[in-house]
């Protein structure tokens, strides 16, 4: 498969007004849909641990992760949405884990907020 590199809809400016230490700073900021990076990970638990999302989630805005999928969360949905209320880069789609089964169940899609916009509906 062979993408046009010089495709205008890959790349989309925005203006960002942002507020930082030194004052005001305004820019354009030129997010590239060229490259999804996506990786998975086996969490084995986050219930009463949500350090362990927030510390997936600093080596995902390292990496540039865009999408990660989560197995093995052994959480609700409701749980999870509260360990990502504080998130800024990220956004979290969840399926609660099986109520009769304390291990090995419960998964997770965390993307990018860039991305949110295509997603277009969720069940």
């Amino acid at each position: 498969m062979v993408i046009d590199s010089g495709a205008d809809y890959l790349q989309i400016e925005r203006k960002v007004e942002k507020e930082t230490k030194i004052g005001e700073s305004r820019g354009i900021i030129v997010e590239d849909y060229r490259i999804l990076n996506i990786a998975t990970h086996n969490i084995n638990g986050i219930k009463g641990n949500a350090i362990k999302v927030e510390i997936l989630l600093e080596w995902a805005r390292q990496e540039k992760i865009d999408i990660i999928g989560i197995n093995e969360t052994n959480t609700t949905e409701r749980q999870n949405k509260f360990s990502m209320n504080r998130q800024v880069d990220y956004v979290g789609i969840w399926a609660d884990a099986e109520e009769n089964k304390k291990k090995g169940s419960g998964v997770g899609l965390i993307m990018n907020k860039k991305w949110e916009k295509h997603l277009s509906q969720v069940k």
